[in-house]
């Protein structure tokens, strides 16, 4: 039915998504996400492992303030092209193709650690709140938060991999291009400020308020950028943001919400129960980790988390 289609535009996820793209382009613009991710790389030195370490860490930083993980890669991929351009490296190059990717692991890597690192984090933690016991901000993050820097740390290591032998011209040449970078930028603006302080207040909200109120209050953070005092977005740059992404996200949900009325997830769930059945947890873990694997191939990530997060937690 229609009204089950078109269910996913009632829920938080897609307004979530309009405010994580409004938040990522105005981060860009005003130069706050640019300005965090080159002082990381400042304080961590000039080496090409400095480099990686510091996208690292800009990148965890970023995903507690920006809920949008396709926001994220077009900050870190905009910062990245830079770094490149700046060292006169060929595109190419393994050297050059390692730095993008460093970026894409920062925007990427960190979104697991917490529960509004991605949207399928978002949408899933929905799913499983209706059938079991509510998933709080903080408790997602103490139990996700250590696995989610092993794999950090893991992506840094894989940098390394996928630049081979190359080697960086020097530190000194990468340290004085980071510097010049900030020297150009001055001193923090207004404008960053008044983004940061917006994205604290949607972030803390988001965090006190739990997962029924807390997404649309970080939403209402985005609305406030609109406002006279803050002014940070205006109605063209707002027509310029990629808003097919969200109709994207919201016909996966769609995909998931008719295979649930037609009774899909409850007949997949029944044949994985026996397997299941007497299992161990680490088992249990296994199994469904591959059964999402399977599922992968058949539905995209956002139609699969929607469609079976509920069968397999019940």
């Amino acid at each position: 039915p229609a009204g089950k289609v078109f269910t996913p535009w009632l829920t938080f996820l897609p307004w979530v998504c309009v405010a994580g793209l409004i938040f990522g382009d105005i981060l860009g613009r005003t130069g706050l996400a640019k300005r965090i991710t080159l002082f990381c790389v400042k304080i961590m030195g000039g080496s090409f492992t400095a480099i990686v370490i510091g996208l690292m860490l800009a990148g965890i930083i970023l995903v507690f303030l920006v809920p949008a993980i396709m926001a994220r890669v077009v900050i870190f991929y905009a910062v990245t092209c830079g770094f490149a351009d700046a060292l006169e490296l060929k595109k190419t190059s393994r050297m050059s193709s390692a730095i993008l990717m460093a970026g894409f692991f920062a925007a990427t890597s960190p979104s697991l650690m917490i529960m509004t690192g991605a949207e399928t984090n978002l949408l899933g933690l929905n799913m499983i709140n209706a059938t079991k016991e509510i998933i709080t901000w903080n408790g997602y993050l103490v139990h996700n938060l250590p696995i989610g820097l092993v794999y950090c740390a893991i992506s840094v290591v894989l940098a390394h991999f996928i630049k081979g032998k190359e080697t960086l011209p020097s530190k000194h040449a990468v340290q004085e291009m980071v510097a010049e970078k900030l020297a150009e930028m001055g001193s923090i603006s207004r404008q960053e400020v008044k983004t940061l302080v917006l994205l604290v207040f949607g972030v803390t909200m988001f965090v006190l308020m739990g997962a029924n109120l807390g997404p649309w209050m970080f939403t209402l953070a985005a609305c406030l950028a609109f406002f006279p005092g803050f002014s940070l977005i205006n109605e063209s740059q707002l027509r310029n943001l990629n808003f097919g992404f969200i109709f994207f996200v919201t016909g996966c949900m769609a995909i998931g919400f008719a295979a649930g009325h037609l009774g899909l997830p409850a007949k997949i769930g029944g044949m994985m129960a026996p397997l299941l059945e007497g299992e161990s947890g680490m088992m249990c873990v296994a199994l469904s980790y591959f059964a999402g694997l399977g599922l992968n191939f058949l539905l995209t990530p956002l139609a699969a988390t929607s469609s079976m997060s509920g069968p397999l937690v019940a």
